[in-house]
């Protein structure tokens, strides 16, 4: 079994620095998608970042989904999404692959071994994953 390790309000406040020096992500947008004024993220303020926000919980996970966001890997992302989809909305393989004009297969390999999948056809299942995720975020906790 892997050690869990605690996320320190450090931790969170290095992954938010790394979105805005590295990937030069909109403050502005931070601010507004974390409910935290600007000057306070732009303060480097641990502390102040979550004495201003209402919950720890929440901002530290959009800023670890947001930071994940740069270095992930496509297929792994898009597969998560995929499972999404299949597992929580109940959809099926075979409605994704009829919406995105590619076979039943490929769809299911796309969760098990991407490599085996053409990448005009990941291209053509992601799109319509993306587009279903959209529409039906709303009914997600």
């Amino acid at each position: 079994m892997k050690d869990i390790e605690a996320v320190t309000l450090k931790d969170v406040m290095d992954s938010l620095q790394l979105l805005i020096e590295k990937y030069k992500f909109n403050v502005d947008v931070l601010s507004k998608l974390l409910e935290v004024k600007k000057e306070v993220i732009l303060s480097k303020d641990e502390k102040k970042l979550f004495e201003n926000s209402k919950d720890f919980s929440k901002v530290s996970n959009l800023i670890a989904m947001l930071e994940f966001s740069g270095k992930d890997d496509a297929d792994f992302k898009i597969g998560a999404f995929l499972q999404v989809l299949l597992e929580y909305h109940n959809i099926s393989a075979e409605t994704i692959a009829l919406m995105s004009w590619v076979s039943e297969k490929e769809v299911t390999d796309l969760i098990e071994n991407p490599k085996l999948v053409p990448l005009e056809s990941k291209y053509k299942i992601s799109k319509t994953v993306m587009a279903l995720r959209f529409f039906l975020k709303e009914l997600e906790p």
